[in-house]
């Protein structure tokens, strides 16, 4: 949602932006996005504290979080706004992720 309204893009998975929506702003749909961070942790604290591969959970989401805020820093430093570069941080999250936890334990994540 950040890079969203950082890069300026209209669209995402042919939907408006949450920061273009009539209900928020660039500036609340940035706080929005600390707060979906924010709960993500919360989440897995909740759900898998006891499990010997949290603290790997933990650590593949803070790694996946910085290197999409070194991506965006990248982009912005150097002003270099193109489309595919905005797709290919927005595909390492939303891949990576899903893919690197699923191996940690199938069964308690899905079943």
């Amino acid at each position: 949602m950040t890079q969203d309204s950082l890069d300026q893009v209209e669209t995402r998975r042919g939907k408006p932006c949450w920061y273009l929506t009539p209900q928020t702003t660039p500036l609340v749909a940035i706080n929005d996005a600390n707060l979906l961070v924010t709960a993500i942790y919360q989440l897995l604290k909740t759900h898998f504290k006891n499990q010997p591969y949290y603290v790997d959970v933990i650590e593949l989401f803070q790694d996946v979080c910085h290197k999409a805020t070194m991506g965006q820093s990248i982009t912005v430093d150097s002003h270099v706004r193109r489309k595919t570069s905005a797709e290919q941080k927005r595909g390492h999250v939303t891949r990576s992720k899903p893919i690197t936890i699923f191996p940690l334990n199938r069964c308690e994540l899905f079943c």
